[in-house]
């Protein structure tokens, strides 16, 4: 029988094969939302948490870039700043990041890691590869100024505005074929008035 630990890696790696993974790197609540669920059909409860992430990745001539990720000062204008991890409710807690893929190194695209257990600001320590990773808990909480959707309001509207870009599209052609019709009957009727002149 499998351990909530490997159903957690083979949830994460179909979303991985399935190439879903890739398309929510950037997107810390929905790639939070879509874990959640996925992890809930599997029996395994887990939250929605708010930290703050640094991320150092070390250059070619031995100096750090450090990446500041859900921090007030990295944000502009209307953006909301905060990073959205999930923490599984397991015998060991788990956090997983899949939103934080296009700071890391190909091919690894979500980062898997014990939860500190001893209850300090620095919620998880980890590392993926030569880059390390802290995250610590979120003081100020900003989530709810995100007017977070649930999934399925999100893919309804997703659907709805799909169906009025459908609608337009068709709209739009009716009208070039309306325009090509009248075009090609003008010429005609041009043509018709040049050769067949009395």
């Amino acid at each position: 029988m499998k351990n909530q630990r490997d159903t957690i890696n083979d949830v994460i790696g179909q979303l991985a094969q399935d190439g879903i993974l890739e398309g929510l790197h950037g997107n810390c609540v929905l790639a939070s939302d879509v874990i959640q669920n996925m992890l809930e059909t599997h029996g395994i409860h887990s939250r929605m948490v708010e930290v703050t992430a640094t991320v150092t990745t070390p250059d070619a001539n031995g100096s750090h870039t450090l990446s500041l990720v859900g921090y007030n000062m990295t944000t502009q204008g209307n953006d909301v700043a905060t990073h959205v991890v999930v923490v599984t409710e397991s015998e060991t807690p788990l956090l997983i990041d899949a939103s934080i893929g296009h700071l890391l190194r190909n091919p690894r695209q979500v980062i898997i890691a014990d939860v500190n257990a001893s209850g300090s600001e620095i919620l998880c320590r980890t590392h993926a590869g030569s880059i390390e990773l802290v995250y610590r808990v979120k003081r100020q909480i900003k989530l709810p100024n995100i007017h977070q959707k649930d999934l399925v309001s999100r893919l309804r509207s997703d659907n709805e505005l799909r169906q009025r870009v459908r609608f337009l599209t068709t709209v739009i052609w009716v009208l070039i074929a309306f325009g090509c019709v009248n075009f090609s009957l003008n010429v005609t009727q041009i043509l018709l008035k040049l050769f067949y002149q009395p």
